[in-house]
């Protein structure tokens, strides 16, 4: 009977795990559909916000880059991907919508992805931000 106890706590444990993780995820996905109906989106400076979407428990945000609008090379930007995480990490605890973005993705347990794609060419790069560094942007850690 023990046995049948603890089996009973760890599947309903099971079960409750995954019932907040689909009820973030549903939310995100509610998130989504209201990112994709104001994309393509111009950011000025020659960038994009082509979509968003989830893949694979990611968050990925679509940018692409008109590197002669932008004013630099496309490998240039590349080069500054720590630099691009750190400002976005500072911008998260101070934008309300962000900020309840991150919350969301904190909870799923999903990363953020910035992707930059290259409009002339097949060059792309990654700026992803963690769960736990999502927290710590937003001062949860």
């Amino acid at each position: 009977m023990k046995k049948v106890k603890i089996l009973m706590s760890m599947m309903l444990s099971v079960l409750f795990v995954a019932l907040v993780s689909c009820s973030a995820g549903d939310r995100l996905q509610s998130e989504v559909d209201a990112f994709n109906k104001q994309c393509p989106q111009d950011m000025g400076n020659g960038m994009e916000m082509t979509s968003v979407s989830i893949e694979s428990n990611e968050l990925i945000y679509l940018f692409t880059v008109d590197a002669g609008k932008l004013g630099v090379p496309f490998s240039m930007l590349k080069s500054t991907q720590s630099t691009m995480k750190e400002g976005v990490k500072g911008t998260i605890a101070g934008d309300a919508s962000i900020k309840k973005l991150a919350e969301l993705l904190i909870e799923a347990n999903y990363p953020m992805v910035f992707r930059y794609k290259d409009k002339e060419g097949g060059d792309s790069f990654d700026v992803k931000i963690t769960p736990e560094e999502l927290k710590e942007a937003l001062g949860k850690k």
